[in-house]
């Protein structure tokens, strides 16, 4: 499996006939409206480890928040927005539930602190996401729904358990991703790409997590004791000094 191949038949298997039809109609009200909508991040890592997933996260090439308003009235159900960072969540008559978010950019102006989003297209999206498994993004066009967008090599990632940062600036821009990488490399038993490491010690040398919110620290804390074996992440952060 590679950039551009069609994994249809992996949302197929990993989620219900319903949110299979909710994604199909998100793709062509996106098409009708001249954009693009994408299912993104974690949702399109875990259907490819062959992972059931109720999570829905769609990216569109346009503003989310007017999407979603469109998406509500074509489908029915309610929109709720948060502004800042330009996404909404959609629920459906249903009970479906699908994040909705603007392809966008990020700039942060400090080390830890919250980004500036601008709006961007998804490349850009791709790029600014914390690791290569999760910056994977498959298309829901009605022409091509299904093919997998992976320019940054999460596939090949994936297949051989290593955990790789989008870029080199990854850990000072948010610090958190110190924490994210605890939880998902023990999670998934992935080990840590070399120059990846070395950013990492360099954060925690560095006491990057000092920049960060209390409030996002005790967040990212809160998903790690949330694991179904919380130990793993847990002693990584004492082998890493993380504490």
């Amino acid at each position: 499996m590679r950039d551009g191949d069609n994994v249809r038949e992996a949302l197929r298997a990993g989620m219900s006939e319903s949110d299979m039809e909710l994604l199909r109609a998100l793709g062509g009200l996106a098409e009708s409206r001249g954009t693009s909508a994408f299912v993104v991040g974690g949702v399109v890592r875990d259907l490819l480890l062959g992972r059931a997933t109720k999570d829905l996260d769609v990216v569109v090439e346009e503003d989310a928040i007017a999407f979603g308003e469109a998406a509500a009235e074509h489908l029915g159900g309610s929109v709720k927005a948060h502004t800042r960072f330009g996404t909404v969540i959609l629920v459906t008559p249903t009970g479906g539930r699908v994040d909705l978010a603007t392809a966008r950019s990020e700039v942060y102006e400090r080390p830890g602190a919250l980004p500036t989003v601008s709006g961007g297209d998804m490349r850009q999206d791709q790029l600014r996401r914390d690791f290569t498994i999760n910056s994977m993004a498959v298309s829901l066009s009605t022409r091509d729904f299904g093919r997998l967008s992976d320019p940054f090599g999460g596939v090949d990632d994936l297949r051989n358990g290593v955990l790789r940062v989008m870029h080199e600036r990854s850990f000072e821009d948010d610090p958190t991703r110190v924490l994210r990488a605890v939880r998902f490399a023990a999670r998934l038993d992935m080990s840590i790409e070399p120059e990846t490491g070395r950013l990492l010690r360099r954060a925690v040398d560095e006491r990057r997590l000092d920049t960060v919110s209390g409030e996002r620290i005790l967040n990212e804390l809160r998903l790690i004791l949330s694991e179904p074996d919380p130990l793993p992440p847990v002693r990584r952060m004492v082998e890493w000094d993380v504490f």
